[in-house]
């Protein structure tokens, strides 16, 4: 029966999409690039702290590690929110352009695999190599949490967001990979959606606000939705 592959983590393009994925040198690169950095930004950060803790007295080293949990986990938390998005991007600025580079789109498309399949397999086989990624700095902030200061409740809603805003932007590159046969011109085009999306139209509600034709608490709500 075609039951098994009408599920989403059964269907014949997430199976492709993983098989592929792990054969590429690019996803190993992207993992070590990730790690790299992300050790090299918490390292600093801990250099920092630990240079002003040796001026004070034990007490005030001991007090001062919450705070530091609390800027390690923020710091972690930005670095998350940002890469997601980034990582989302640009795993799929390729996904269907990459079908039409190759000819091979139009052999999917006669097969009884359906459009929607196609689509969701290879919107969440690629946004699972993000969150991968992502799940790499997850025993990082286990351990800065023992410093206390920090509530599992902000790391998990932290993570929520992250894994939002890496499935909109991962949702947008696709949509534009398909009329985008290159994978730049893609993070291009994301690149262009987001200036308009957090520059023109806060801009655009600023002005609005300033000439008293928006309230300030109607531009609030806009940019919370």
């Amino acid at each position: 029966t075609l039951f098994p592959y009408t599920t989403l983590f059964r269907s014949p393009i997430f199976d492709k999409e993983l098989r592929v994925a792990s054969r590429r040198r690019r996803l190993y690169l992207l993992r070590f690039a990730y790690v790299a950095v992300l050790v090299l930004v918490v390292l600093q950060l801990w250099l920092s702290f630990t240079r002003l803790g040796k001026a004070g007295t034990g007490v005030v080293q001991v007090s001062r590690l919450a705070e530091m949990g609390k800027q390690i986990t923020t710091l972690l938390v930005v670095f998350q929110f940002v890469t997601g998005q980034i990582l989302a991007t640009v795993l799929l600025s390729d996904a269907i352009g990459s079908e039409v580079r190759q000819r091979t789109l139009d052999v999917l498309l006669v097969t009884p695999v359906r459009s929607f399949q196609i689509v969701l397999g290879k919107l969440a086989s690629r946004l699972l190599q993000a969150v991968s990624l992502l799940a790499i700095s997850l025993p990082m902030l286990a351990v800065v949490r023992v410093f206390g200061g920090v509530s599992w409740g902000y790391v998990a809603a932290s993570l929520c967001i992250t894994l939002s805003a890496g499935i909109f932007s991962g949702a947008l590159s696709l949509a534009l990979s398909a009329s985008n046969r290159h994978p730049y011109h893609t993070i291009l085009a994301v690149g262009l959606w987001y200036l308009v999306v957090w520059g023109l139209v806060p801009m655009v509600l600023t002005a609005l606000s300033g000439a008293g034709y928006v309230g300030a608490a109607t531009i609030m709500s806009t940019l919370r939705l």
